[in-house]
């Protein structure tokens, strides 16, 4: 009976000690994942910073567009452009050229 119950506290430390061993190569693991997912965190951050930048210039381009749009409308543009794109002149407007 002596040997049996050495031989029981013995199966029973290595028990523990493989537990303890299991238990540390967990814990192992999931603070390098966290640490992973941390980092990763942090560039999804960064991408959502730059993406909502970009959205904020692309919508006062949107609003530059649209006030353009109103420009090209209005007669003042349909004249410039008539006179600098097409050459057209006024009736009594002078045009000199050079020789």
């Amino acid at each position: 009976m002596g040997n049996q119950s050495r031989y029981q506290k013995r199966a029973n430390r290595r028990g523990v000690m493989l537990a303890l061993v299991a238990v540390a190569l967990l814990a192992v693991i999931i603070s390098t994942r966290s640490i992973q997912l941390r980092e990763k965190n942090q560039e999804y951050i960064s991408k959502i910073e730059g993406l909502e930048e970009k959205l904020q210039a692309e919508q006062e381009r949107e609003q530059e567009l649209d006030e353009y749009k109103e420009y090209v409308g209005t007669d003042q543009f349909k004249e410039w452009a008539a006179h600098n794109k097409l050459g057209l002149v006024y009736d009594d407007e002078l045009i000199l050229k050079k020789k």
